[in-house]
């Protein structure tokens, strides 16, 4: 039995007493991520000592939008194919993964800009960290009505340019 099967059997059992093949696809996606990270573990600690050695940046971003991180965890450390084989042994496929949502820690464009920086400084070994906010009911939901303007909302100055046939 390869490594990662047997650590997949043991965190499968301890965590929800019940072997791989019986896990749920949202409880299979967190015994992989705790394996990966279990993996990672050594790296991410000598990562952390000698960046806290000196200088260090900081990022915050109301949100980041990371995608799939066990995916890429995958991918980044080469574990994709002793993932898959272990999975395959244990009746399930790596595919199952997908049925799980990204995390909701943003809306759009600010959160994939703000998780392309962080990955950009992880892949130049920088020492970076990011921070951000932790909404107590989760993230909003955005969306657009339908409404009547305020009179005088196009009067403003030299920097507003009013577009009265395309405004909502």
């Amino acid at each position: 039995m390869s490594d990662m099967k047997e650590n997949l059997e043991l965190l499968s059992r301890s965590l929800y007493r019940l072997p791989v093949a019986e896990l749920t696809d949202e409880q299979l996606h967190a015994v992989v991520a705790r394996a990966v990270l279990a993996r990672l573990q050594p790296a991410w600690q000598g990562s952390l000592q000698a960046h806290c050695a000196g200088r260090r940046a900081y990022y915050f971003s109301a949100e980041y939008l990371l995608g799939k991180a066990v995916y890429n965890n995958l991918l980044c450390t080469g574990l994709t194919g002793e993932v898959e084989t272990a999975l395959t042994a244990c009746g399930r496929k790596l595919d199952q993964l997908d049925c799980v949502p990204d995390p909701p820690l943003g809306n759009g464009g600010l959160g994939r800009l703000a998780a392309c920086f962080l990955d950009s400084g992880a892949t130049l070994n920088l020492p970076l960290d990011g921070y951000g906010l932790r909404y107590r009911c989760g993230l909003f939901r955005q969306q657009i009505e339908e409404r009547v303007l305020p009179s005088g909302y196009c009067n403003g100055g030299i920097r507003r340019i009013c577009c009265a046939g395309s405004a909502l």
